[in-house]
């Protein structure tokens, strides 16, 4: 596709259908930018968060070992989590995360 075919979708509606502690989903009626309706489509907004890729220093990648519940399994992944109102930055917030988890 070419670059001047990108165009915004407009927003003709939009409600929020879901929305706890951890996520909000936000349901969209949209037209593309040629007039394609696209309804409904779904957001999933979340809290900011970080993802870290840590190495050790004889560069091994550093994974933890986790409880995930939506798989109803332990599996080893990256450190990560929300970022809090007390981070000074994402930066701060990925540190404190990779420290929280790994120690």
């Amino acid at each position: 596709m070419s670059e001047d075919r990108l165009r915004p979708w407009t927003v003709t509606a939009s409600r929020m259908t879901f929305a706890d502690r951890w996520l909000r989903v936000r349901t969209d009626h949209c037209l593309t930018a040629e007039g394609v309706e696209v309804s409904p489509y779904h957001v999933i907004e979340a809290a900011d968060w970080s993802c870290i890729v840590a190495l050790t220093g004889d560069l091994r990648l550093v994974l933890i070992r986790e409880y995930r519940h939506a798989r109803g399994m332990v599996i080893d992944g990256l450190p990560g989590g929300v970022a809090e109102a007390s981070d000074s930055d994402a930066e701060a917030g990925a540190r404190r995360e990779l420290l929280e988890e790994t120690g």
